[in-house]
């Protein structure tokens, strides 16, 4: 996968770059008032948040509603990024957006955000290296003892991905390719309607993670397992099992 892409797929699936008075799913909700708000609304006031994949501002604009006051935003789609500081403006919000590569954030200063929020599967969408890279470049941008907040696919959250693997395997070898392990394509459209080119080679991977793999890559590059969870672990009535919320701490 390379980032050209992936800014191809998400000008493609165009809802996100319209989405800015969309509610947020309600465990990302869960995730951010738990965490945000652990210590009260007032010890806020001075928290920096870097909050990475910022599409429209969708999650940027919730954070503010919650009281985060000081919040960097980015996505490597700039035409989003032009969409969400047109959005900021119109809402008169302090955010502040910028493209940027959640594998390279040279930009940013060592240890200067309390927070990280990567929402919306934002680490899904990089390969092994690409992951590590990413996790390097948070953990260097958290102050000692910042929190890191973010989703991830749950690969044994859906009875049907192993299935789904091994056709790909064989989709692919007839095209002449290899897929890697727990690398799948969307199956459905931003219409919900099955895509019916999910098998070609030339579709944009989303890597599924298991939760022994998401733990012990961050515990390898430096972080603190606070919080891990699915719907099931939260809500009476969990509507949906393939999403895992995560917290944890820059060590």
């Amino acid at each position: 996968m390379s980032l050209d892409n992936d800014i191809k797929y998400w000008k493609l699936d165009s809802i996100w770059g319209s989405a800015e008075n969309m509610p947020l799913h309600r465990g990302m909700e869960w995730l951010l008032r738990k965490w945000l708000l652990r210590k009260g609304i007032e010890a806020l006031s001075d928290k920096k948040v870097l909050s990475g994949g910022c599409a429209s501002g969708r999650i940027e604009f919730h954070m503010e509603n919650i009281g985060v006051k000081h919040i960097q935003a980015f996505d490597f789609v700039p035409e989003f990024v032009e969409t969400a500081k047109r959005n900021a403006s119109a809402r008169n919000s302090n955010a502040k957006f910028f493209v940027g590569d959640m594998r390279e954030l040279s930009c940013l200063e060592n240890a200067h955000f309390d927070y990280a929020v990567y929402l919306n599967r934002m680490l899904c969408f990089v390969d092994d290296a690409g992951f590590d890279k990413s996790l390097r470049e948070i953990r260097r941008t958290l102050k000692q003892g910042g929190l890191f907040l973010f989703d991830a696919l749950d690969y044994n959250g859906r009875k049907w991905n192993e299935l789904l693997s091994f056709f790909l395997k064989i989709a692919w070898g007839l095209q002449g390719a290899k897929i890697k392990p727990h690398f799948l394509p969307r199956v459905r459209n931003k219409d919900k309607r099955v895509d019916l080119k999910f098998w070609k080679t030339d579709q944009n991977l989303l890597y599924w993670f298991t939760k022994d793999e998401l733990e012990y890559k961050l515990r390898q590059n430096g972080f603190k397992i606070l919080d891990f969870a699915k719907e099931a672990d939260i809500f009476t009535d969990p509507k949906d099992s393939i999403i895992f919320y995560v917290a944890c701490e820059k060590c």
